[in-house]
């Protein structure tokens, strides 16, 4: 007796309009061509994004994301965010079409001599029972403005997570870069799309925004300036009140006199 075939669930087209906003938003558009075979796609569509990493000084960096619009085969579908991934109804067997619409912020990196978006197509980041073949890729990242193709450099991975493969082509022009896989993809691979462009053309966080961001992912850091505040604030107060007493020689200060 022959065993069962397995379902063959698959990405057959992934194409992911990435635009940056001068402010550092993005706004995403994403469609996916999906073929579901009774596999975990039956379950609902499930396209996980990261919303923590950690920044170049070792700090915690959470960041926001908010769903706009989700269509299934050109209407509109109910849809919810659940821990960073946004997750649709169950589907039946057959071929479907999804585009996800989102914005996301705190994104672009900002360095001493560029800015850099670095942005992952992988269909589930670490979670291997939504493991499934992808057959093409591809990503449009637009910027805020018309910058000339020969100050953008961008470069992309392909395979597993963390890995250097090169299976594609990528075209820059005057304010975007595309790119496109030359290769399909096996359970759990995808591309990983870097771009660097000038200093200038999204602007930086301020200051005080930097610091709000810090301690709103950093509750433990927080907690530990307010309790050193608290030390030195108590310290400081002790101090003056010792100076502001100046017993004479002979004097017999009272216990309750004491500081």
């Amino acid at each position: 007796m022959s065993a069962p075939a397995l379902a063959a669930d698959r990405i057959v087209d992934w194409h992911a309009t990435i635009r940056i906003g001068a402010d550092g938003l993005l706004s995403v558009t994403e469609r996916l061509a999906l073929e579901v075979d009774g596999g975990e796609l039956a379950k609902g569509l499930r396209r996980e994004i990261p919303l923590e990493h950690r920044d170049r000084f070792g700090g915690e960096v959470s960041v926001p994301l908010e769903l706009v619009a989700v269509t299934h085969n050109g209407a509109a579908e109910p849809s919810s965010i659940a821990s960073g991934a946004l997750v649709t109804p169950a589907l039946a067997a057959g071929r479907h079409t999804f585009e996800l619409s989102y914005r996301t912020a705190r994104q672009v990196g900002h360095f001493a001599d560029h800015d850099e978006l670095y942005w992952t197509l992988r269909i589930a980041e670490g979670n291997a029972g939504w493991d499934m073949p992808v057959e093409h890729i591809s990503a449009e990242v637009l910027l805020p403005r018309p910058v000339a193709a020969s100050e953008i450099r961008a470069e992309a991975y392909t395979g597993p997570p963390g890995g250097r493969g090169r299976n594609y082509v990528q075209l820059i022009r005057d304010g975007a870069v595309g790119f496109t896989s030359s290769a399909p993809f096996g359970p759990g691979e995808g591309m990983a799309i870097v771009v660097d462009f000038p200093k200038g053309i999204v602007e930086p966080p301020g200051f005080w925004r930097r610091v709000g961001w810090f301690f709103a992912g950093n509750p433990r850091t927080v907690g530990g300036f307010a309790l050193l505040a608290l030390i030195g604030g108590f310290a400081y107060r002790r101090r003056i009140r010792g100076r502001g007493r100046n017993y004479l020689p002979g004097d017999n200060p009272t216990p309750t006199a004491l500081p």
